[in-house]
């Protein structure tokens, strides 16, 4: 797959070299950072990036509606109704921004766990669990809708 991803790769950067050396910490090569750093600015753009946040968290909570649970402020309140909710807007544009300080700090191991481990921190006390955290399939579906 990695030779794959290369070649593809080669066709965007035209020219480009990356040290593919995997980082100890994150298990991330310098092209996988660059790949991360360049995908998550289509998503993040100032214009975007507060809607983008409020279609990940409908699109996740429409997926796993027990997650929806665990924000008193949503609890029970049909995804309608959130779709326009200042509470959820702002939380998502938190976690955008959130996400966005992780994606600028990929390539730099030490800041990066740091950050993650303020979060982790910040969430334990909420009943969240790493596992409810996994959600790349949603970010997906995101950035493959039309």
């Amino acid at each position: 797959m990695g030779s794959v991803y290369s070649y593809l790769m080669s066709w965007v950067y035209p020219g480009m070299t990356y040290d593919l050396t995997p980082d100890p910490v994150t298990g991330l090569s310098e092209r996988d950072c660059h790949a991360i750093m360049d995908t998550w600015a289509l998503v993040a753009d100032r214009k975007s990036i507060k809607q983008n946040g409020v279609e990940f968290f409908l699109t996740y909570f429409k997926a796993y509606p027990s997650m929806q649970d665990l924000f008193p402020a949503f609890k029970g309140r049909p995804l309608d109704e959130l779709r326009t909710s200042p509470a959820l807007r702002a939380h998502a544009t938190s976690v955008m921004y959130a996400i966005k300080s992780y994606v600028g700090t990929v390539d730099d191991a030490e800041t990066l766990a740091g950050l993650v481990t303020k979060m982790a921190t910040s969430h334990v006390p909420r009943g969240i669990k790493a596992e409810n955290l996994e959600v790349r399939t949603e970010i997906l579906k995101i950035l493959v809708a039309p």
